[in-house]
């Protein structure tokens, strides 16, 4: 910026106009609202670096290749690579949703399904510990085509997903992102809904909340489930790729 004057410009030139709605506020066409209050999107680079507007910025890190050695392998019999989401009671039992939310449900003392518009994540584990309140965010996404593979195109989305969560590892935001789950205690799809909560009830999720930024902080941990890797063969391009996300 020079003198408060936006020294870039963002313009459409292909396809159609997209309309836009943030909070009460419509714009006719979404660069109006690119163009307004640095509200330019934020691109991400396979090489870690980002661009915001027109600045580019760069990792103090190198981004060096996820270690073959840390992808956790799971043995994924009988579960459908293509399908997602579990969807409300009755689960669909076969999906990668169901199969890793029981594959984990011991791991916590809350899980919570965030699947669905506006989520933070597809499955969030919460655990109450000595010093910290421990959160564990799942990015899940299906198999291209249902199969195990070495496209790249498999990880494109979730990586995004994960970079974009981010924004909630912030003592500011702890107190939100809570209340953001309460909010969404229901789930509905398809004319039927059913709590959210997998494990613990709301007044376990109410003692957190009661703790959070007074007696402890978040730590927060991310991850990927990507099913359509085969661990002991990941291609260089998708190794670079996590590395570039995990700096």
């Amino acid at each position: 910026l020079s003198n408060d004057t936006p020294c870039y410009k963002i313009k459409q030139i292909d396809g159609e106009i997209i309309s836009f709605i943030c909070g009460s506020k419509r714009f006719d066409n979404i660069c109006d609202y690119f163009n307004q209050d640095n509200s330019a999107p934020v691109i991400y680079f396979a090489d870690g670096s980002a661009l915001f507007a027109n600045n580019l910025v760069n990792s103090n890190e190198s981004c060096l290749p996820f270690e073959k050695q840390k992808l956790i392998p799971l043995d994924w019999d009988g579960v459908d690579l293509s399908n997602e989401s579990q969807g409300v009671k009755p689960y669909i039992t076969d999906s990668i949703q169901y199969f890793f939310s029981q594959h984990i449900m011991d791991k916590f003392q809350i899980l919570y399904d965030d699947d669905g518009a506006g989520e933070i994540a597809d499955l969030i584990g919460i655990n109450d510990d000595e010093n910290h309140i421990n959160v564990y965010l799942y990015h899940l996404k299906f198999a291209k085509e249902g199969a195990i593979s070495n496209q790249i195109s498999n990880f494109y989305e979730v990586c995004g997903q994960a970079q974009k969560s981010l924004k909630w590892n912030s003592r500011e935001k702890h107190r939100d992102f809570i209340s953001r789950l309460f909010a969404r205690m229901t789930k509905r799809y398809n004319g039927q809904e059913c709590s959210r909560l997998l494990k613990g009830t709301q007044d376990d999720l109410e003692a957190i909340n009661s703790q959070i930024n007074w007696k402890k902080d978040i730590k927060m941990h991310i991850a990927i489930v990507q099913p359509a890797l085969s661990a002991s063969n990941p291609s260089s391009d998708i190794l670079n790729l996590l590395g570039a996300v995990a700096t």
